[in-house]
């Protein structure tokens, strides 16, 4: 099967310049890791010669696990240009960093020590501080650490509904213009969150989508064929690769 895609530009349903998805086609979850790796590691080199610096959103949840450890696995190459970079976050829990919803904790717990990053260039959202106060000082930190720029590199995980970051299907959040808001209602618990916003996530010069496993098959295909689920309008508006294992892969 012939996953490389020509990039064909049309106009969506939304007004949006939409390209043709390019998809990586792999074999599991594993391997997914070390492509999505490999293309951050490029991406980064780029960031940097460009701007001096990598700026990377990643999401909570079990599909960027892989992604993290070959990162990690890697810390102490010169691949990778870890003085340079500054980690943020797509979405939280609005719970505290030592909660096991805590997409931080879990990442401080199983990662961080693993990076040779300095602390002070780690980014996480404030969910201690509730969805609202949360979203406003993850707001004024962009500003402080993006100033006028927008993130460099986004990865997201997909999930069965079509969902990325705390953004769901038919949720009034899609319609958001803010950069960061607070979600009070999340039909997936914990029902308080804080999400980085579609605006926000079009505006990064890269987008990795990660689609794994059969249980993302349907959204999976749902998004590839342009079903406005929230992955296919995140990705819309900018350079995304799509890496999608054997076992959610639409039949063609």
């Amino acid at each position: 099967m012939d996953v490389a895609s020509t990039k064909r530009t049309r106009i969506d349903a939304f007004g949006m310049t939409d390209t043709q998805p390019n998809v990586r086609l792999v074999a599991n979850a594993d391997e997914a890791g070390v492509v999505a790796a490999s293309l951050l590691a490029e991406f980064a080199h780029q960031s940097v010669l460009a701007r001096g610096r990598f700026t990377l959103a990643m999401p909570g949840g079990s599909s960027p696990k892989s992604v993290f450890a070959h990162l990690s696995a890697s810390a102490t190459s010169p691949d990778f240009p870890w003085r340079q970079t500054k980690l943020l976050w797509v979405d939280e829990r609005a719970v505290p960093p030592d909660h096991a919803d805590s997409n931080y904790g879990a990442f401080a717990r199983d990662v961080l020590p693993n990076l040779p990053i300095d602390p002070a260039d780690v980014h996480p959202m404030r969910g201690e501080l509730g969805p609202d106060e949360g979203a406003a000082h993850y707001q004024n930190l962009l500003i402080n650490v993006l100033g006028t720029h927008p993130i460099d590199a986004v990865l997201l995980g997909i999930g069965e509904d079509g969902h990325i970051a705390s953004l769901f299907p038919g949720a009034p959040s899609l319609e958001a213009i803010e950069t960061v808001i607070g979600i009070h209602d999340s039909p997936k618990p914990p029902p308080m969150r804080i999400t980085l916003t579609l605006p926000t996530l079009r505006a990064a010069r890269l987008i990795v989508i990660l689609g794994l496993g059969s249980n993302k098959k349907d959204a999976v295909t749902r998004s590839l064929s342009g079903d406005p689920l929230p992955a296919r309008l995140a990705a819309s508006g900018s350079s995304a690769v799509w890496i999608v294992d054997e076992h959610a892969m639409p039949v063609r």
